[in-house]
């Protein structure tokens, strides 16, 4: 029983080790993992805007291109990096913040005129927003 327990920890540490040699996950992926967050969220918050599943559809359809793209140079392929850290976000919130005037305190109607603004620019955020008009 002790030489199981003992098996099933070294492969937990072994993952944690494999895990942790991994490079960070390109830019483009951090980014577009944003993109798709913020859109979902905005969707479940704001009134007017809903998520486009279709659009995600093709925004993952693009975010895979450049993963095969980068492979194809021997870049690595989705499954060669490590998961997204938890502050890898915060240079995208900095600059969405900063894009749409969005300050501490900002409020949620603030919030969600942003991504409204973002739906109706049709940045990659935007594209995966649906403008419904109920407000």
């Amino acid at each position: 029983m002790i030489r199981l327990v003992l098996i099933a920890a070294a492969l937990v540490l072994a993952g944690e080790a494999q895990a942790q040699e991994q490079p960070p996950k390109p830019d483009f992926a951090v980014e577009a993992s944003f993109d798709e967050l913020m859109a979902r969220r905005f969707a479940e918050t704001c009134a007017g805007l809903e998520f486009d599943a279709r659009a995600f559809d093709r925004h993952m359809k693009a975010l895979l291109g450049k993963y095969s793209d980068l492979s194809a140079s021997g870049g690595g392929g989705v499954r060669d990096f490590a998961p997204i850290g938890e502050n890898a976000y915060k240079p995208y919130l900095a600059a969405f913040e900063e894009k749409h005037g969005l300050v501490r305190g900002a409020t949620a109607e603030d919030v969600c005129a942003a991504g409204q603004a973002e739906a109706e620019e049709r940045s990659a955020m935007g594209q995966m927003l649906r403008v419904t008009g109920d407000q």
